[in-house]
């Protein structure tokens, strides 16, 4: 026999122990800075996973945590010859209760320090040679700096970039990397890239939709700035901050997010095991979870008669004998973990797949082979042979005002027979006795809960139905009602915002378990479409074309073969190359060599990511779901008050608006309610409007001045086409023009005015003259009239 030298055998041992170090020493933890083990712009790490290990590479992100303090200082790590430490790089003092995300890796070939220096530089950054990195520009690392034995200090915030086939370290505001310069360096298959877009940002921050992310608030999330291929200067330190179930990305001076940024992110527990639920990204996962009923009630038995499902009877054994296999029902307190069970790379696609929740319960009587199963997720059920989503609009008649709609949705769990079947043969192997899965027998129908959901989008409980079979194979159909505000619902289902379901099961043998299962309504996710599978290989290799109303980039080939009686799987990496809506995808030839001999090949599927910021797609899904049923596109018409009440000098304003398209059948014109106005400078909420296909939006809209002294003025109707509707003063001048006299008509006013003014002096003056004269006959017939009564009475003395 040949010999091998001593040398040789200590290198392969201590290569094989660091490969294990590297799998299982891993440790992610919280560090927070406090006045013990702070000390200027330096903060100790105590921990017994990096005490005295100088051999570790350390990876830090600030985590804002529940209350701050932002960090606005570049970070470093350093170790003093005793423990590990993280430092401000610009030396100013670090604050009490900054918090840091750590992850510490030993030392390896994907978790090194790489130094900038020599031929490594370039146009201020430095070049990273790695024979993982290298042309690969769909890698995520992750970078932390590293002061090393004596500097230099960068304070300077950095990121990475691909350029020239290497991926480069660079400050992010600039200016050059310091010759000399460490950096850790950490390679990992499931880091994933976040991209920042129009639909996942919010000022500066930017939320993370990932299952490996989304409801994990005890995760260790940590990021690096990705400039992708170009370079680009943002000169922003980053943070990391969990907020409504999801982790964000954030700038920690606050300045707003450009939209075009993209990080690189990796996410363990606290073990630091990886978070890869799925490999694939945009998948939204909520965990199953196990609580108990604080009231349970009598359970529903005429309930899970109605919907199909068979109450639970105890079973009677007809072999009561201590080696008997027959089942006796579930126990609730005994299970097996079915991702322990079936542990490795090589499962995980496979068990994604398979989608039950990964508790597998045994039965009561622990020689019977059944266990039983829950399913791990509902999605919204997609006809892969019509591309149509079984989301169903119907709009209600509406009587004297807006309409409601009864919503429709078909929610599959995505579990096959053969997917079963084949996991009952992959655990018997492993469980080394035959397994039957079986659906978990219930004590009481499952019911739906919509959580926050009722109340984001005015969902009333009366109105829920649901129709749940006792084969999870089949999909469950909900049916609830609610108002015409179909369009923020199917927005909120393509953005994952506010739509949180959950399908409740209370399984038999246990009076207070429940489990929930999350419902994902979110259309533009993988697990909506579920895998891109084959029936052979040769439809794969001659070219498969995209019909899903997204982007596709196909991650890996998941290849099922059979060896004998054995099972084993095969995954292929994929070039990660974007195949857009209609376009065919070819694999290329040196895949296509490994899957030509496909007489062991039993199953083969695509495991891929959607480009789901794709605006123009979001939007055609949009238009199909919603116009599915009402041949209609809901518009909101939005309402802007410029200068309308201190040109006009009104008190306030009312804002009338009808429109046929109001009615979601155009049956009706709808009169919507008053709007009232009553300062300048504000934005009206916005009216619902459905417009048919083919056609353009339209309403009228009037308005009514209340003046300050109390008059009212009421403007004619016009007609508007636009889904912005401005009142400033050009459209208060339009709308009242019938009430404003032209210059022409004020100038006849006015020649008019004087006319009538001179007129009525003359008229005075004519009148006048004949007064005058009638009372001066008057005045001589009252003269002549006493003149004679005077000589009456004297004749009449004289008599006497």
């Amino acid at each position: 026999m040949r010999k091998i030298k001593k040398s040789v055998v200590k290198s392969v041992i201590g290569s094989l122990f660091m490969a294990i170090g590297i799998g299982h020493a891993q440790t992610a933890f919280k560090h927070v800075a406090n006045n013990t083990n702070t000390k200027s712009h330096i903060s100790s790490i105590n921990h017994s996973a990096t005490d005295g290990k100088s051999n570790m590479v350390l990876f830090v992100t600030h985590d804002y945590g529940k209350g701050g303090p932002y960090a606005t200082k570049a970070a470093g790590v350093w170790y003093n010859g005793t423990k590990w430490t993280i430092f401000n790089q610009d030396r100013t003092p670090m604050q009490a209760k900054t918090q840091f995300n750590v992850l510490a890796v030993p030392r390896g070939s994907n978790a090194f320090v790489h130094k900038a220096g020599g031929t490594n530089m370039a146009n201020g950054a430095t070049k990273i040679d790695h024979r993982s990195l290298n042309g690969n520009p769909n890698a995520n690392i992750i970078v932390t700096q590293n002061w090393g034995a004596k500097g230099p200090y960068n304070a300077n915030p950095v990121g990475v970039y691909y350029a020239g086939g290497m991926w480069h370290i660079f400050n992010t505001n600039g200016k050059p990397i310091p010759n000399g310069a460490k950096f850790n360096v950490l390679v990992h298959k499931k880091t994933f890239r976040h991209k920042v877009g129009n639909t996942n940002k919010k000022n500066h921050i930017t939320y993370i939709n990932d299952a490996r992310t989304n409801g994990k608030s005890n995760s260790i999330v940590l990021a690096t700035f990705n400039a992708q291929n170009s370079r680009k200067n943002f000169n922003n330190p980053i943070g990391v901050w969990y907020s409504a179930n999801k982790w964000t990305v954030y700038n920690e001076d606050r300045k707003p997010l450009k939209g075009n940024e993209a990080y690189n992110i990796i996410a363990l527990d606290k073990k630091g095991t990886v978070l890869i639920k799925q490999p694939t990204d945009g998948v939204v996962y909520r965990p199953v979870e196990i609580k108990k009923d604080i009231d349970p009630k009598k359970p529903n038995t005429k309930g899970l008669k109605t919907v199909g499902l068979v109450r639970y009877k105890p079973i009677k054994r007809t072999d009561n004998s201590a080696s008997s296999t027959e089942r006796e029902g579930p126990d609730i307190t005994k299970y097996q973990d079915i991702g322990t069970l079936l542990e490795g790379e090589q499962y995980e696609s496979f068990l994604e797949k398979l989608n039950i929740f990964r508790k597998i319960y045994h039965d009561k009587n622990k020689n019977a082979r059944e266990y039983y199963y829950f399913p791990a997720e509902y999605t919204l059920k997609w006809n892969k042979e019509t591309n149509e989503y079984a989301f169903n609009i119907y709009y209600m008649s509406s009587e004297g005002g807006q309409g409601s709609v009864l919503i429709n949705a078909e929610l599959s769990p995505q579990i096959s027979s053969e997917d079963i079947k084949l996991a009952e043969k992959l655990l018997a192997a492993k469980l080394r006795k035959p397994v039957k899965l079986m659906p978990m027998d219930l004590r009481d129908v499952p019911k739906v809960d919509f959580g926050a959901t009722l109340t984001n989008f005015n969902v009333k409980a009366e109105s829920i139905n649901a129709s749940i079979p006792s084969d999870y194979h089949k999909p469950i159909i909900l049916d609830w009602r609610m108002d015409s505000n179909v369009d923020d619902f199917v927005g909120a289902m393509l953005n994952n915002i506010g739509v949180n379901l959950n399908l409740e099961f209370r399984p038999h043998g246990d009076e207070t378990t429940v489990i929930n299962v999350p419902i994902n309504l979110e259309v533009n996710s993988p697990m909506t479409f579920g895998k891109i599978e084959f029936e052979k290989p040769s439809d794969l290799t001659a070219g498969w074309t995209n019909e899903l109303d997204y982007p596709v980039v196909p991650k890996e080939l998941v290849i099922l073969r059979k060896q004998g009686s054995r099972n084993y799987f095969e995954t292929i990496s994929l070039d990660n190359e974007e195949i857009g809506k209609g376009d065919t995808y070819n694999l290329n030839n040196d895949v296509k060599n490994r899957i030509a001999n496909a007489s062991n090949i039993q199953n083969l599927w695509l495991d891929y990511s959607l480009n789901k910021d794709c605006d123009s797609c979001n939007q055609e899904v949009k238009r199909k779901i919603i116009g599915g049923t009402s041949g209609s596109q809901i518009t909101n018409l939005e309402i802007q008050v410029l200068n309308a009440l201190s040109y006009s000098d009104a008190h306030s304003m009312k804002l009338m608006i009808k429109s046929i398209q109001g009615d979601p059948n155009a049956t009706n014109e709808i009169t919507f309610p008053p709007m009232s106005i009553t300062e300048d400078d504000q934005t009206l909420d916005a009216v619902q409007l459905f417009v048919p296909e083919g056609k353009d939006l339209a309403y009228d809209y009037q308005v009514i001045m209340i003046m300050k002294d109390g008059t009212v003025k009421t403007s004619h109707w016009k007609t508007g086409s636009t889904s912005l509707l401005v009142l400033g003063e050009s459209q208060i001048k339009s709308l009242f023009k019938h009430l404003e006299k032209s210059g022409l008509e004020k100038a006849k006013d006015s020649v008019m005015q004087k006319g009538k003014d001179e007129l009525i002096e003359k008229g005075k003056e004519l009148l006048g003259g004949l007064f005058g004269k009638k009372k001066d006959k008057k005045d001589d017939e009252d003269s002549d009239e006493n003149d004679g009564n005077e000589e009456n009475e004297n004749d009449e003395n004289e008599n006497l």
